[in-house]
């Protein structure tokens, strides 16, 4: 992975319409609830389509690590790009499929320079795996999040 970009995307699709989806992507505190590795976010600023983030990533044995980034709320979506300790763009996309939607996650990462020798011993397919099972868990639990969601109001009896 000699600073090269690395990319790995998954999609899935949502039983809830694309404004639904779109809107618990935009609560940015909630984060943790369907991303795996997330512990916490902190929301440092914040404007109407931009974010900066403190973000707490548990990494298994190598402990936590705090990420600082901008989050781009979009139209259609959610992006968030850091630099420091790895270069990341993490997009989530949601594109209206009639009553559903479909959402597609991507993480493309450069790790730096001082990673090299861990980037040499770690196979590229090793972490392209890692990375892909963490976006199909974090769709799973975006899709679970939604449907626990959608009962909500049913059970709420709100006039």
């Amino acid at each position: 992975m000699a600073n090269h970009m690395l990319t790995v995307e998954r999609k899935r699709l949502m039983g809830a319409p694309a404004q639904r989806v779109q809107a618990l992507l935009n609560e940015l505190e909630r984060l943790p609830r369907w991303l795996p590795r997330l512990e916490r976010v902190e929301v440092l600023s914040r404007t109407e389509q931009r974010a900066r983030l403190a973000l707490l990533v548990r990494l298994g044995r190598l402990g936590r690590q705090r990420v600082e980034g901008e989050a781009r709320l979009l139209e259609h979506g959610l992006r968030f790009i850091a630099v420091e300790p790895a270069e990341l763009d993490i997009r989530w996309l949601v594109l209206p499929r009639g009553e559903a939607s479909e959402v597609q996650a991507q993480v493309a990462l450069r790790l730096p320079p001082r990673f090299g020798a861990l980037a040499r011993f770690m196979p590229q397919r090793l972490i392209v795996d890692r990375i892909g099972a963490e976006l199909d868990a974090g769709l799973e639990a975006l899709a679970a999040q939604l449907s626990t969601q959608r009962e909500e109001p049913f059970r709420s009896g709100e006039t």
